[in-house]
């Protein structure tokens, strides 16, 4: 009896910090499309390195893929010791 006590008291306390984090989450998405994308663009006008920025953030999917295909070239040079 305490054994099933014990697994279902862990069942609930896992469903009750599933729901905490998916509150937390809508809390979060409600913030950053209604606040967030306006105080992160007030903050951007601080931030000294914004074209390097601008630049990380055009990277397409194409030029990733470039770049892992270069990385991977360059390191099956690599000896490992």
């Amino acid at each position: 009896m305490f054994l099933l006590v014990l697994i279902v008291e862990g069942l609930i306390n896992r469903k009750e910090k599933e729901s905490i984090l998916e509150k937390f989450d809508m809390i979060m998405s409600v913030f950053f499309s209604e606040i967030g994308t306006d105080l992160l663009d007030r903050f951007s006008v601080l931030d000294h390195s914004e074209e390097e920025v601008r630049f990380i953030l055009s990277i397409s999917v194409n030029d990733l893929s470039e770049i892992f295909v270069n990385i991977k070239g360059k390191s099956e040079k690599l000896i490992i010791i």
